[in-house]
């Protein structure tokens, strides 16, 4: 399981992928 803090910068990576994306 990952730890709260490994989640939140997994989902800031995924964001900020989608905004560059776009």
């Amino acid at each position: 399981l990952l730890h709260s803090s490994e989640q939140n910068a997994s989902r800031h990576v995924q964001l900020t992928a989608n905004a560059v994306g776009s």
